[in-house]
């Protein structure tokens, strides 16, 4: 077990880097402490890791991961890094390291033009021998391309520091926080990751700060969000109750959302007449019988409160052709269109799929409710424990959902929301697919609440058996296998004009789990 559960770590190494938390350090990027696999696997909760991390298709994720990762790094050592070594790096016995052993990375940006890097592993001495031996001749030469590059390797009793940097007095390595116990604690400020992966800056996510434990068959997952903008005065919930009815798979709940549109400019470009404070989404469970063949991948539906519903709707339907057709002729979106009918806008066109918006008056209110299929007729009204979870004070988000049912409809969903706009599918047949198709049966309810505890600050908390949402897999496991890993491109190339039939062959399996 405890060699199992060494090998996972290497993706959950990955996994850490895409979390963090709200630096309170001035100039700190981002902080992630690792507990180790091996302190992991002593850990009498692990053995909620093992269905995750330690079968043979994760090992062969895992394997494959590394790989790609190795390479890749090996490659951008030597092309922006060290440019004059010629023999290649042999990075994954270090990238084993880090998955097996406790280690701490702190990145800094003193100044808009620097940057300090700041690492501490701690390594046996033969461990650290290693990295000595691999990564000295890499530093010597890059500190020769500048007098301001700085490359250092040390040792501290048990841990080896590695510091790199470009400013003229570096930070070093060397202050390890406490874990309290956590299997992992991060804290990033995305806003200033964003100077090396700007498509993040539209996001405008908050500072955010978390810790990762196992405990009771679940990932728990505390943690906080730090806002640029306060929250406005939270309203009652507007729930729109006789359009979501369950039974039900999946459920979510937001509110006091208005502060976050207000900052983004596709929202504003609308021009609505007032942004919306809250968002309801939900998904009902797979059909059965004749029905099934119908409607397999489409039963996840939006409702969002707004005044004046069929007045702003088409508002919405003039933004939404325009965002489909404002790009090349080439593209995949000129072959949709937005038509509309009794207060209904339905986009045509699309493979699968008839997405649509539509206005809908209530008690409580009016909405505009939108799905990929239209929403069946009524079943059951929403349970009562959904409206006293709602009621809880200060909540602003909440998610349920039982993953492995979700799991069943979401996959083929994002497949043809894939393929409709020429994004490489995640194939059955890959690694990172048959690691999914054997994970999915095992994975129970997961649950995620924020409160807001002050005016910028949000408190959150999941309890998950894969630590992650069906959403959050697919995508992990699309990222895993786009073909520029570690990087996230998956754009199809736009096809040229063949003046013969293409050669036979099949494409990529699509992705359904069942």
């Amino acid at each position: 077990m405890k060699k199992h559960l060494a090998y996972f770590t290497g993706v959950v190494w990955l996994a850490a880097l895409t979390v963090g938390a709200a630096p309170f350090e001035p100039g700190l990027v981002a902080q992630i402490h690792f507990a180790g696999g091996a302190a992991v696997a002593a850990d009498p909760n692990s053995g909620v890791l093992k269905n995750l991390w330690a079968s043979p298709e994760a090992l062969a994720l895992r394997g494959q991961t590394l790989k790609k990762l190795s390479l890749s790094l090996d490659g951008w050592l030597r092309r922006q890094v060290a440019p004059t070594l010629t023999a290649p790096v042999s990075l994954a016995p270090l990238l084993e390291d880090l998955g097996q052993s406790e280690w701490q990375l702190d990145l800094h940006q003193p100044t808009a033009d620097t940057v300090e890097l700041a690492l501490a592993v701690r390594l046996d001495n033969t461990r650290a021998q290693a990295w000595q031996t691999t990564l000295a001749p890499v530093l010597q030469t890059w500190k020769m391309t500048s007098p301001q590059h700085h490359g250092y390797l040390t040792r501290n009793g048990t841990w080896l520091l590695l510091t790199l940097g470009n400013s003229p007095a570096p930070k070093p390595a060397g202050v390890i926080t406490d874990l309290k116990g956590n299997w992992l604690a991060a804290e990033m400020d995305w806003g200033r990751l964003a100077v090396w992966y700007p498509e993040w800056r539209k996001l405008d996510l908050p500072k955010t700060r978390l810790e990762v434990v196992g405990r009771n068959g679940n990932f728990e997952v505390n943690g906080k969000l730090f806002l640029a903008q306060p929250l406005p005065a939270l309203g009652p919930w507007q729930f729109p109750t006789n359009t979501i009815h369950s039974p039900f798979v999946s459920f979510t709940a937001a509110r006091g959302i208005s502060s976050w549109l207000r900052q983004q400019p596709w929202a504003v470009a609308i021009g609505l007449q007032s942004l919306p404070d809250q968002v309801f989404t939900w998904a009902l469970p797979e059909p059965g019988g004749q029905s099934a063949a119908m409607m397999p991948i489409c039963q996840a539906y939006a409702a969002v409160p707004m005044a004046a519903a069929p007045t702003e709707l088409p508002k919405l339907e003039r933004s939404l052709t325009a965002a489909l057709h404002d790009g090349p002729p080439d593209s995949a979106y000129q072959k949709f269109n937005v038509q509309e009918v009794n207060h209904q806008a339905v986009v045509t066109g699309m493979p699968f799929l008839a997405p649509y918006l539509e206005a809908d008056r209530e008690a409580s209110g009016e909405f505009l409710v939108g799905g990929f299929f239209p929403n069946p007729p009524r079943g059951k009204v929403a349970p009562p424990e959904l409206f006293a979870r709602l009621g809880e004070p200060g909540l602003v988000f909440y998610h349920w959902e039982i993953t492995s049912e979700r799991m069943k409809s979401f996959p083929p969903l994002y497949q043809s929301l894939l393929v409709g706009t020429r994004h490489y599918q995640l194939d059955a047949a890959s690694a990172a697919g048959k690691w999914l198709e054997h994970l999915t049966p095992t994975l129970g309810p997961t649950v995620t609440q924020g409160f807001a505890t002050a005016p910028n600050e949000i408190t959150f908390s999941r309890k998950a058996p894969a630590g992650l949402t069906s959403l959050e897999l697919v995508a992990l496991a699309s990222w895993l296998e786009a073909p520029n890993f570690p990087g996230c491109d998956l754009r199809m190339p736009v096809p040229k004009p063949r003046r013969h039939a293409p050669p036979p062959g099949g494409a990529a399996a699509p992705f359904i789990l069942h």
